[in-house]
């Protein structure tokens, strides 16, 4: 017998399973109803076990997707193509496709393309000519195959304009300023220039000149308002130098009129009553040269109408009258 605890109780638990399958036996055995021939199976929960696929499995039924995708689009395509050719029904499909399939090597009496427009009727073997008329489909008319673009996209790249909102044009004002700024502040570390005069004015000059200004605040103030002062001349002479002529605004507006057209062409039309009054027609013809604007005035007893065109600048309904 053994001695470990556990040794002792799994000849226990064997001894007990014996005899839970002995019992129901003897008990069996003397029931009028038992069968030997039928097996007792103890109650116990079938294992799952993995339920592999067979190999290429998937791969088949991908292949059968990519198949009917190619399919379908050649389809689209033969459609497409019959709509612009002008063969619309099935019909004119069928009876242009070979009607029975040849043998090697084998030549047809008629080909099959040929078979559409020649009658049944006609005999090719003894070299009989016929009328043109007697041809199906053949006419004096020229027809032109439909322009198709090429199926290759052109390499010249599409850029579009890119239009900032004010928010990122500040953002970009910003850093252009930043980095001019980092590149002066880089040129004075270097020694390249000398470093600029402090920006004083009346308000901060004791937090800048400091001890200076106690010493003497007179003549720190004097100094300030000459800088001031100074600072304000190169800011007049800056803009008077940006200021254009008056003839250099003139050109840039005879300019920007002339190149609006680019952009667009807007057209309107005004009805006028009564253009009599040669200074009406005056007007009317200054005020389009001014603007450079074209078209038209039509004259009539009662109504007369004027038609004009211009670029952006000319606002359709709202131009001159």
């Amino acid at each position: 017998m053994p001695t470990l605890k556990a040794n002792i109780r799994a000849v226990k638990r064997e001894q007990f399973k014996q005899q839970l399958k002995e019992k129901p036996s003897e008990d069996m055995e003397s029931n009028t109803y038992f069968d030997p021939r039928v097996s007792i199976t103890p109650a116990q929960r079938q294992k799952r076990t993995f339920k592999f696929h067979e190999k290429g499995k998937f791969e088949k039924i991908a292949q059968r997707l990519r198949t009917k995708a190619q399919l379908e689009k050649l389809q689209a395509e033969i459609s497409q193509a019959a709509r612009k050719t002008g063969i619309h029904t099935s019909t004119k499909l069928a009876l242009i496709t070979p009607k029975k399939e040849l043998k090697e090597g084998e030549i047809p009496e008629i080909e099959w393309w040929d078979s559409y427009i020649i009658p049944n009727g006609l005999d090719l073997k003894g070299g009989t000519t016929s009328k043109k008329d007697e041809y199906f489909g053949i006419t004096n008319l020229v027809e032109h195959p439909a322009q198709l673009n090429p199926p290759v996209d052109s390499d010249t790249p599409v850029t579009l304009g890119v239009y900032l909102t004010k928010k990122e044009q500040k953002k970009l004002r910003r850093q252009t300023r930043r980095e001019a700024q980092k590149e002066l502040q880089e040129k004075v570390r270097l020694g390249l220039m000398p470093p600029p005069e402090p920006k004083v004015r009346i308000s901060n000059l004791m937090r800048v000149l400091g001890t200076e200004a106690v010493q003497d605040p007179t003549k720190v103030e004097a100094h300030v308002r000459a800088q001031m002062a100074k600072r304000q001349k190169a800011h007049e002479e800056a803009n008077a130098a940006r200021k254009l002529t008056a003839e250099q605004r003139k050109a840039k507006k005879v300019k920007k009129l002339k190149e609006d057209v680019s952009q667009g062409v807007h057209i309107a039309v005004y009805r006028v009553r009564n253009l009599s009054n040669p200074a009406k027609k005056f007007k009317i013809e200054a005020n389009a040269g001014q603007l450079y604007l074209t078209g038209v005035v039509v004259l009539h007893k009662d109504v007369n109408v004027v038609v004009v065109e211009g670029g952006e600048a000319f606002k359709p309904g709202l131009g001159q009258h």
